[in-house]
This record gives structure tokens, sequence and C-alpha cells, in this order.
């Protein structure tokens, strides 16, 4: 029966020809829900600025992690916040493989002026996702995060996918 109302407003202001109604301000949007708990924050060590010249600049960033000799805690949250959200397409973190693959993404860093390397597809060493990003994402939750996922790493990589055009727009 409500269904049939519905239809029939629908039917009615279509007939009207589908005049506007009142101007009114947009409602506030829902806040996003938190993270809660012990929270580690990880962050790039400085700033990175997208190079200009590539429609889409692919790059890895060596993020330390929480000190190797400290208790083992697993990735059951996370959420992103960009410097530039406008620019950023998506991120991925990703959880080196022992020590031998931390070792590789800094020495994949080092390699290569200015913060971070270049990176496509993936984090170029042996690692698991442990986290992944797309602009809009409200920051998530998980019951079970797998043990490659281990915060005990001393250093992540995220993988950041930047449109610098964007920036202009």
């Amino acid at each position: 029966m409500a269904e049939r109302r519905g239809l029939a407003t629908l039917a009615a202001w279509h007939e009207a020809g589908a005049p506007e109604g009142p101007e009114a301000p947009a409602p506030e949007p829902a806040p996003l829900p938190g993270l809660t708990g012990e929270l580690l924050t990880v962050a790039m060590a400085e700033p990175y600025v997208p190079d200009a010249a590539q429609p889409d600049d692919y790059r890895c960033f060596v993020v330390e992690g929480a000190p190797a000799d400290g208790p083992e805690r697993f990735v059951t949250g996370f959420a992103v916040r960009p410097g530039n959200a406008a620019v950023v397409h998506h991120v991925i973190v990703y959880a080196p493989k022992g020590e031998d693959a931390q070792a590789q993404v800094q020495a994949l860093d080092d390699a290569e002026p200015g913060p971070g390397y270049t990176c496509f597809g993936t984090a170029q060493v042996p690692a698991a996702v442990a986290a992944a990003w797309a602009p809009a994402a409200a920051p998530r939750t998980t019951r079970r995060a797998p043990a490659s996922a281990s915060s005990r790493a001393r250093r992540w990589c995220c993988r950041c996918t930047t449109t610098p055009s964007r920036a202009a727009t």
C-alpha cells in the first residue's frame, strides 16, 4: 500500500512538470566511525610532491612501524589521511615479509632521490597487503588480520597512486 502511495506521489510530481522543491541547506553528513583501542600512527617522514609530468604517479614510501623488540600486534583497523586528497587516487599498505624484504624496501628508497621509490602494481618486494584505501573510504576495522600483517614489521611500504592533474581542478 505504501509503495502505491509513493508511486502515485512520484507520478503526480512528474505530471506537474517535476517542479523543484523549496531550497534548503544540505543536511550535515553523518560522522564517520572512528578507530578505538590501542592505536599506532605511522606517517611519511617527509612530504612528497607528485611528478606533474605523469598522468598517474606510482610511488612507494617507507614508513616506520612499531619497534621490532615490542610486543606482537596485529592490524585490526586502519584509516588513511592523505595530505592532498585532491590528487591521491588510492593507497595500499604492505607489510614486507621478513627482515630481508624490509631491507629491500629501504634499499629501493635509498636508491632514488627524494622520498620513496617508483613502483607500479606492487611494493616490488615480498609483502602482504595489510590495508587498502580509496577516496571517501571510512576508517575500517577487521575481526582478524593475517599474521603477515603483524605490526611487528619495523618498516611498512605505502604505495600511493596520485593523479597530479587533479591538483589544478
